[in-house]
């Protein structure tokens, strides 16, 4: 009783937490954020009556409908028909024992607390972190989006942690928004609808400037905010079935809160098209446009995201985990002296710091840096 009681009580402290983060995240996001949640808030509104009740509410006859077809993954995926995509008959890689990823006997593993949509393992500085919605092909929804932030902000205070691998269970790394997520949205008011978009905003940001290097495992679909995630990571490795889409425009919506990521990763040009047509491409076209930075076959994923680890964990940990800060600011300065003052500044301190004088000195002693002990 007492347990049942307790766990009840926390259940509630955490919803009452979320709201708290929500609300506060409305308040304190930047005026660039909100102004892309207002957008989508407000096409969200208008496709209330038009394509969201008759493209997505509807039941998918068959594939005959092919804007039905392709709204959403988690449709596409349920329909038999689809010549698009088949999971019963597309090769995904096969997944190892959760616990058996890396270093099974490590003495440093620990499980962080249970949650519902997500299972999460840290072992030997690496955190992964794997989206568990098997049968809705880890599609999103708000406790997903929470969560994810919540175990994301942990990871970047813990000083164990290297690296990141983010993935997801069963047949897809993730199909995009949950489809009774976006029914009680279309039926929401502009307001709510801008405080959902925010929250999702903070997901992406806390992913993209993470103070950890982040991999993306990529298998069966990535679409909407699942494609997003992709382009938040700062390596991302998928299979060759793998397949991406921005379907937004399909429902009258754009990808608003994801489109600094996306148009990040694969360009102002490719952006223009992916999000006007919502077509679908492969793993292919995702590796030449720059989504993908590594296409491997199935039975070889989880080698190659380890060949990446093996790489991270040998590089001084604060230069890895400053790495993306520098990309960042260099690619938004437009002051090309300041620029310069920064670089030489930043340069600077890393050769006086410790794990800079340990990293040459190691370098000149010809040996190991401490790091790699």
């Amino acid at each position: 009783m007492y347990a049942r009681g307790f766990a009840a009580t926390q259940g509630k402290a955490r919803e009452a937490d979320l709201d708290q983060q929500r609300v506060g995240t409305e308040r304190s996001g930047r005026h660039h954020f909100d102004r892309l949640a207002r957008n989508e808030a407000e096409l969200a509104q208008t496709a209330r009556n038009r394509v969201v009740r008759s493209d997505v509410f509807n039941p998918v006859d068959d594939g005959d409908h092919a804007a039905r077809q392709f709204v959403q993954c988690h449709e596409l995926f349920s329909n038999g028909n689809s010549s698009h995509y088949r999971p019963e008959t597309a090769a995904r890689p096969a997944e190892p024992a959760f616990a058996a990823r890396y270093d099974a006997h490590s003495p440093r593993r620990t499980r962080p607390p249970m949650s519902q949509t997500l299972q999460q393992e840290r072992a030997s500085g690496v955190a992964r972190i794997r989206l568990h919605r098997p049968a809705l092909h880890n599609a999103f929804d708000a406790a997903l989006i929470g969560e994810l932030t919540a175990a994301l902000e942990a990871i970047g205070t813990d000083c164990e942690v290297r690296a990141v691998v983010l993935e997801g269970s069963g047949a897809s790394f993730s199909a995009g928004a949950d489809l009774n997520w976006m029914r009680g949205m279309a039926a929401a008011s502009e307001a709510e609808n801008r405080a959902d978009a925010l929250a999702l905003a903070r997901l992406m940001r806390t992913l993209d400037e993470l103070p950890r290097p982040t991999i993306a495992r990529v298998h069966g679909a990535a679409f909407g905010g699942g494609l997003g995630l992709v382009a938040c990571c700062d390596i991302a490795i998928g299979v060759p079935e793998v397949q991406f889409g921005l379907t937004e425009s399909r429902l009258g919506l754009l990808p608003a809160v994801i489109s600094p990521y996306v148009i990040g990763a694969i360009g102002a040009r490719n952006a223009r098209r992916y999000f006007a047509t919502g077509e679908i491409f492969d793993a292919a076209e995702a590796l030449r446009i720059g989504l993908l930075h590594q296409v491997v076959g199935a039975d070889q994923l989880d080698a190659a995201v380890q060949r990446q680890l093996d790489l991270l964990l040998r590089a001084g940990p604060i230069a890895s985990a400053k790495a993306k800060q520098l990309v960042r600011e260099v690619a938004a300065h437009a002051d090309g002296k300041r620029h310069d003052a920064d670089n030489a500044a930043l340069i600077a301190r890393l050769r006086v710091s410790p794990e800079g004088q340990e990293g040459i000195g190691a370098f000149l002693d010809k040996r190991k840096p401490s790091w790699t002990d």
